[in-house]
C-alpha cells in the first residue's frame, strides 16, 4: 500500500491532521518561512506523532526568485534556496520539490533553448545544495497554467537524463489538468514522490478510478508514498479523502501484486 502524507501549507489545517492519520508530512515553502519569521518551528519540532518528510515551494513566491528569462537571477534564487533547504533540514526533510511554476516561467519571446539552459544549470547547483545537506531533489512538472517549462514526467525525464542524481514528483491533479495519459506519462520515468488532489483541485470530486490507476503505476515503478496537496472545509472532509485514497491504494496494491504474480506465471 502507498504511504499517505499531507502538505501543511497553514496552521489550521496543520491542527485538523491531528484527527487524521498520516503517515507523514510534507511542508510548504511558503508556510515553513512564516513559522519560521514567527518563531513558532517549536510547533512542527514538537510533531512526535508523524516526521516531516519532504518540503515543496523551495523558492516562495514572495521572493519573485527567476531561474529563466532575461530577468534570471541565480545568485538571489540560490540564496532563497539555501535559506529553505537549511530550515527544512532543522525539522529533517529528506526531499526537495522544485515546482515554484513562477520561477521557471519563460517571457513571451525568450529564446526556450537558452531558458532550458537556465534551467538546468539552476538544477545542477540546487542539487549540490540538496546532497550537501543528504536531502533528494526532485522536479515537479506543472500543468501549463502555471508555468510553460516542464509539463510532463517525459519532458521532467529529459532534465533527469541530464542531471541523473535528481528525480521526479509526479502529480496526479497536473496529469489530469494537462490531459495525460497515466501509464505513457509515468512510463520510464525516474519517479520517487508523488502529489494527488481532488480531481480538479478544490473540487471535492476524487475521480476514483483515475485515482487508482495512478497509485497502481506509482507502486509498479517503486514510488511509494504520495502526498495529498488539497485544501479542506474540515477535519471531516480531510479525513475523508484519506481514508478514501486508503482503500484505492490497497485495491491498486492487489491489482499490481496480481499482475506480478501473472507475469510470473507466464515467465515460468
Amino acid at each position: 500500500m502507498m504511504r499517505i502524507g499531507y502538505v501543511l501549507s497553514d496552521s489550521g489545517h496543520l491542527a485538523w491532521t491531528e484527527k487524521c492519520a498520516f503517515d507523514y508530512f510534507e511542508i510548504k515553502g511558503d508556510f515553513l518561512l512564516k513559522l519560521s519569521r514567527d518563531k513558532n518551528l517549536k510547533e512542527l519540532l514538537e510533531l512526535e506523532r508523524v516526521s516531516i518528510e519532504a518540503m515543496t515551494s523551495p523558492l516562495p513566491r514572495e521572493f519573485g526568485a527567476r531561474v529563466v528569462g532575461e530577468d534570471a537571477d541565480h545568485a538571489h534564487a540560490l540564496k532563497i534556496f539555501t535559506q529553505m533547504t537549511d530550515l527544512a533540514a532543522t525539522l529533517g526533510v529528506q526531499k526537495i520539490v522544485f515546482g515554484s511554476g513562477q520561477a521557471r516561467n519563460i517571457p513571451e519571446h525568450f529564446n526556450r533553448a537558452k531558458a532550458y539552459e537556465q534551467l538546468l544549470d539552476f538544477i545542477t547547483k540546487a542539487k549540490n545544495i540538496c546532497n550537501d545537506r543528504n536531502q533528494m531533489l526532485t522536479i515537479e512538472p506543472l500543468h501549463r497554467g502555471e508555468t510553460n517549462l516542464i509539463n510532463s514526467c517525459a519532458e521532467a525525464q529529459k532534465v533527469v537524463n541530464a542531471i541523473p542524481e535528481i528525480s521526479i514528483t509526479a502529480d496526479c491533479y497536473h496529469i489530469f489538468t494537462e490531459q495525460l495519459s497515466i501509464k505513457d506519462e509515468l512510463n520510464k520515468s525516474k519517479i520517487a514522490h508523488a502529489h494527488t488532489s481532488y480531481l480538479p483541485r478544490g473540487s471535492g470530486i476524487i475521480q476514483e478510478e483515475y485515482q487508482q490507476s495512478f497509485f497502481k503505476k506509482l507502486q509498479t515503478l517503486g514510488c511509494n508514498s504520495v502526498s495529498i496537496e488539497e485544501r479542506f472545509d474540515s477535519a471531516i472532509s480531510m479525513n475523508e479523502m484519506l481514508l478514501t485514497l486508503r482503500h484505492l491504494s490497497s485495491n491498486a496494491a492487489l491489482l499490481t501484486n496480481n499482475w506480478a504474480e501473472g507475469d510470473e506465471t507466464t515467465r515460468q
